[in-house]
């Protein structure tokens, strides 16, 4: 198989700040800059009234609390927009398909590929952390499920958790490698960073969204 790249060409556009986002923010202290600034620089012939400098105080004040309110507002309705974890409880117990590693191969463990028709054969590869791998087995190129028979604590879970991949071979010659999915049971939900997060019994974690199916 010859396999080509085509070099990336990254062109980078200067950003234009927006007036919203180069637009100073008035504060009270620079409110009392400008009121000074408007005393020292009045005309002595007819000076401001006291009242209007109370007129102006007073608005500022008001514009100020209306602010600091709708920051509070947009503060709760954040709050309240998020997704509650306790929408997600009926998943706990069910197991899940997803991508996530495996972080005990000494185990069996239900896996599946993708099927290519290209191919001829194909076979499980375990890659550890850094990308080294593990351990290759000829398996069915098929996407029904398969089980992972393990290791039997043959390997040293030093350098874990393991990714598992199929590589697929047309006449010897690999053609396609694509992630496998593994299933575990949903043991806990979780809110993380205001989003909600799935601990499998495997060990791994996962995003809601990163879920590829589940079942009973």
């Amino acid at each position: 198989m010859i396999t080509g790249s085509t070099p990336s060409v990254s062109t980078s556009v200067p950003a234009v700040n927006s007036p919203s986002q180069t637009a100073p923010q008035i504060d009270f202290q620079n409110f009392l800059k400008l009121l000074t600034a408007q005393l020292r620089h009045q005309d002595p012939l007819s000076p401001t009234e006291s009242t209007q400098f109370v007129t102006q105080l007073a608005s500022f004040s008001t514009v100020e609390q209306l602010v600091n309110a709708n920051a509070k507002l947009d503060g709760i309705d954040d709050k309240l927009s998020a997704p509650s974890i306790s929408e997600f409880g009926h998943l706990i117990g069910k197991t899940a398909e997803t991508h996530s590693p495996l972080y005990d191969p000494s185990v069996q463990i239900p896996f599946r590929l993708i099927h290519e028709p290209q191919a001829q054969t194909a076979e499980l590869v375990m890659r550890d952390l850094h990308g080294v791998e593990v351990v290759r087995a000829r398996v069915l190129n098929s996407d029904s499920i398969q089980l992972w028979p393990g290791l039997g604590g043959a390997l040293a879970l030093a350098n874990g958790p393991y990714q598992i991949s199929g590589e697929y071979f047309d006449n010897g010659q690999l053609i396609r490698v694509a992630p496998a999915s593994t299933f575990s049971p949903i043991k806990e939900i979780r809110s993380v960073g205001g989003a909600v997060a799935v601990r499998l019994e495997n060990g791994a974690e996962v995003a809601l969204d990163d879920l590829i199916g589940l079942a009973e």
